[in-house]
């Protein structure tokens, strides 16, 4: 199917060489965005997810294969931000229409022209791969909320925008009569906290000094340090300071997903039927394992997976009552019977 992403002096031709380099990288570990954005019917809206998705994962990936940068030498940690530097120059490029001849970057500026989301989230979200780089800890919710503004809720906004915007005359997609940041921030936010918590043995794995996505400050109001999380870890079996400390994230993330839902839910009339209802499912199966996580906070310590495939084929079902989907697509796409 042709895409109606353009850019100016780029043809048809590079343009689709440039989104199949976009679609294998996205692809890379069919992770739930990307098997969730095949419900899209909108080819633009298709591309541009996957073309914005390409860069997000680049960048995320590139840090992420760097363990302990904390303990790293102030060289090696300059190298990375001299490379985020260098990322934060190819978006801006990409977004005056004047990109390199990289395959990602062109397909960034056709997707940047077609669905014009504000620069600014792509500069937080590179801000808070550099907080990455040198801050190994957060030292209390707050400054975890600043490094979530790019971390997860900048990519929520872009993935919001595309769900949200409609086609206007000229071709470029907009999102009208919406506050799209807002939503984007408190869906961003509280699926963070159940991701945070879900991962918290994985994380800790990394390295030699593990990934710690929860803050000094939350950890010792609750009676508990670093040391701690690990002897409960390597148990396998949680104390009473660690469910209260689940209990209270899982209670401000509540808040978040209250508030962000009410967007949500009041924007699906005015959506396209597909993008409605891919918002709704993402929703639903984020509301779910927070809610799990809630209810088996020890599972998270194990490594226990908190939902199988079915259990989330079923969830893609109540979703598409929710939206007016039609369930025979989402059996076909996930195997119902």
């Amino acid at each position: 199917m042709k895409t109606q992403l353009r850019l100016p002096g780029v043809d048809a031709a590079r343009m689709k060489a440039a989104l199949e380099v976009c679609e294998r990288i996205a692809a890379k570990d069919r992770s739930n965005l990307y098997v969730t954005s095949q419900f899209f019917e909108d080819r633009a809206r298709y591309d541009a997810f996957i073309a914005m998705y390409a860069v997000m994962r680049l960048v995320d990936d590139f840090i992420d294969n760097v363990p302990d940068k904390a303990l790293a030498s102030a060289g090696a940690r300059a190298g990375l931000q001299k490379e985020l530097d260098r990322w934060e120059q190819r978006i801006r490029a990409a977004y005056d229409g004047h990109p390199s001849e990289d395959p990602v970057d062109l397909a960034l500026a056709a997707a940047a022209h077609t669905f014009p989301v504000p620069l600014q989230v792509w500069l937080n979200f590179v801000d808070a791969m550099r907080f990455d780089v040198d801050h190994p800890r957060f030292r209390d919710f707050t400054e975890f909320l600043q490094y979530g503004e790019g971390a997860t809720v900048a990519p929520t906004i872009i993935y919001v925008y595309l769900l949200a915007a409609m086609r206007d005359d000229d071709g470029v997609y907009r999102v009208h009569a919406f506050d799209f940041q807002t939503c984007g921030r408190e869906l961003g936010l509280f699926a963070y906290l159940a991701h945070i918590l879900r991962d918290v043995k994985q994380d800790m794995a990394v390295g030699q000094s593990g990934l710690v996505y929860l803050s000094l400050a939350d950890m010792e109001k609750h009676g508990l340090s670093e040391s701690t999380l690990r002897d409960i870890l390597r148990r396998g079996e949680g104390t009473a300071a660690w469910r209260a400390l689940v209990v209270d994230l899982c209670g401000r993330a509540h808040e978040m997903e209250a508030r962000g839902v009410a967007m949500a839910e009041a924007r699906y009339p005015d959506m396209a039927r597909d993008c409605a209802f891919i918002l709704c499912l993402i929703i639903t199966v984020y509301s779910e394992l927070l809610r799990r996580i809630e209810t088996q906070p020890d599972a998270v310590l194990r490594g226990d997976p908190m939902m199988n495939n079915h259990e989330k084929a079923l969830l893609a079902a109540a979703a598409a009552r929710r939206t007016d989907y039609p369930l025979s697509r989402v059996m076909e796409k996930m195997g119902l019977g």
